[in-house]
C-alpha cells in the first residue's frame, strides 16, 4: 500500500462516517416525528423496528468512526517515521506505506449481532406493516 492509497482510505472512511452520521440524524428526526404524530396508529412492532434500525445504524456509525480514527492515526505515524528517516521530507503518494492489519483487527464489535439486529428490525417491520396492509386491503 502506498501513501496515496492510505490517503484515499482515510478519505473513504471519513466520508462514510459523515454519510452514516447524517443518515442517523435523519432517522432520528423521522422516528421522533413519526412517534409524536402517529403514536395511536403505530403498533409495538413498528416502534420496535424503528428502535432496531436506529441501533443498527448507530453501531455501523461507531465502527466507521473507529476505522476513520485508526486510519488517520496509522497514516500520521507512518508519515512521521518517513519524515524522521528522510530529513523532514514529506512522502509522495507513490512511496510505500505498509499496512498493519493487527492495528485495525477486532474493531468490529459483535459483527454477528448486527445481522441479528437488522433481521429482527425487518421482521418487526413486516409484522407491523402486515396489520396496516390488511386494513388497507379490506
Amino acid at each position: 500500500m502506498t501513501f496515496g492509497e492510505r490517503k484515499k482510505a482515510i478519505r473513504y472512511f471519513e466520508e462514510s462516517r459523515g454519510n452514516i452520521f447524517r443518515n442517523l440524524s435523519y432517522a432520528g428526526i423521522a422516528a421522533s416525528w413519526t412517534l409524536r404524530q402517529e403514536t395511536a396508529g403505530l403498533s409495538a412492532f413498528l416502534v420496535l423496528a424503528l428502535v432496531l434500525f436506529s441501533l443498527y445504524l448507530a453501531s455501523d456509525g461507531y465502527y466507521i468512526h473507529q476505522m476513520a480514527v485508526k486510519e488517520r492515526e496509522q497514516y500520521l505515524e507512518l508519515e512521521a517515521a518517513h519524515m524522521n528517516k528522510n530529513k523532514n521530507e514529506v512522502p509522495s503518494d507513490e512511496v510505500s506505506a505498509p499496512y498493519d492489519r493487527r492495528k485495525v483487527q477486532g474493531d468490529e464489535r459483535f459483527p454477528n449481532w448486527k445481522i441479528v439486529i437488522l433481521g429482527s428490525a425487518y421482521a418487526c417491520l413486516v409484522c407491523g406493516a402486515s396489520g396496516i396492509l390488511a386494513k388497507l386491503w379490506s
